[in-house]
């Protein structure tokens, strides 16, 4: 009888080989990197959120304040001259043709509510480095009670910084909860990081060449982190605290009327130096920038019928959605595209540009302004 034999074949032992873990790793890895590539760019939109809240908050809330306070008032509005002068007194200057203008009324003429700036450089235009010719608002500050003169820094400080961003002690414990610090112990003022600060533009509206006599644009204009030591002096070669610049082109617009604001080219202003005219065009993507122009306002009609105009300023905010890097043109002076967003500009009048550094938001609210009230006596 033949013998039979039987042969085991191998078991086979499940399992990966190193090549594929090598592998497996390297996909962990990717995805990882992937993640915190992302933790800082979601940390950036997180407080640029949180920044924009806090900013809409309290654009709302200074404005209702002022009315409340009767600060909306041209009787409550002063001169930045130490003085009781009132804001509303006839104002003389000379136009680029040469002319002489004299504007008698509060309502045609636009004002910047900065009563922070006034109490530290006192009298002085807005833009500050404008000078006559160009299209410029009276800077001006508050009484600071009626029929008394300008407001001290630390009443503006009061009214025109926010203190809702208030300060929190967190414990090293997660598990317990953050507690708020006030200036004594046992109590006393809630403290505050002071971050946001706003300004006031008041112009009056235009609707084409005529003038609304009786209606105003007013625009809370948003800072976080402002110098506080509202300096004029230059900052080259980082961009200075406030800036003018010109504008030297319209791109895609032919002039002659109200043109829908969408690339433009700003240039650096004859007289600066190569470092501060490069910091003065220096926009960003999130900045705000104002722009300004002399135009003919509507104002009524003579005894023969024949339409009368003045030479007028106009003044609107616009923010930045791109900027490209500034380049030198033919005539050597720093230029730079870039793309607002905004209303209608009549880009036919010659025009220039106002940066501020560290401005976050822009609100505006059309009003007219009281007349009467205790700030009168």
């Amino acid at each position: 009888m033949p013998k039979l034999y039987f042969h085991r074949g191998r078991v086979r032992r499940a399992g990966v080989s190193l090549l594929e873990v090598i592998f497996s790793v390297g996909v962990i890895m990717i995805g990882l990197l992937g993640v915190a590539v992302l933790i800082p760019t979601a940390g950036r939109i997180a407080q640029k959120g949180s920044t924009l809240d806090q900013a809409s908050r309290a654009g709302q809330n200074w404005l209702r304040d002022l009315e409340t306070r009767g600060y909306t008032q041209p009787a409550a509005w002063v001169i930045a001259d130490g003085g009781p002068t009132a804001a509303y007194q006839n104002d003389t200057f000379t136009d680029p043709m040469g002319n002489v203008i004299v504007t008698t009324y509060a309502h045609e003429k636009p004002f910047c509510i900065d009563p922070r700036f006034a109490a530290t450089n006192n009298d002085s235009y807005f833009p500050y480095p404008a000078t006559v010719g160009f299209a410029r608002m009276r800077r001006i500050t508050l009484r600071a009670a009626p029929g008394a003169g300008r407001m001290q820094f630390d009443q503006a400080d009061e009214l025109f910084i926010g203190h809702d961003d208030l300060v929190f002690d967190r414990p090293v414990d997660p598990n317990l909860v953050p507690t708020q610090v006030y200036g004594q112990v046992g109590g006393g003022k809630r403290q505050s990081e002071d971050r946001i600060s706003y300004i006031l533009t008041v112009v009056p509206k235009l609707q084409g060449f005529r003038r609304y006599r009786d209606t105003y644009i007013v625009s809370t204009v948003v800072f976080r982190n402002r110098d506080p030591s509202m300096t004029t002096a230059s900052k080259a070669p980082e961009p200075d605290n406030e800036r003018w610049v010109e504008v030297s082109a319209f791109h895609g617009s032919s002039g002659g009327g109200d043109a829908q604001v969408g690339d433009i080219q700003l240039q650096s202003r004859v007289g600066r130096t190569t470092a501060e005219a490069l910091a003065d065009v220096t926009v960003h993507r999130g900045d705000w920038l104002m722009l300004s122009g002399n135009t003919n306002a509507f104002t009524g009609y003579n005894n023969a019928g024949a339409p009368q105009y003045q030479l007028t300023s106009v003044f609107r905010w616009y923010r930045v959605v791109h900027a490209d890097e500034p380049q030198l043109n033919a005539a050597n002076r720093w230029v730079v595209d870039a793309t607002l967003h905004g209303p209608d500009w009549n880009s036919s009048i010659s025009t220039q540009a106002t940066v501020m550094t560290d401005v976050v938001a822009v609100y505006e609210k059309t009003m007219r302004l009281e007349n009467s009230s205790l700030w009168m006596r």
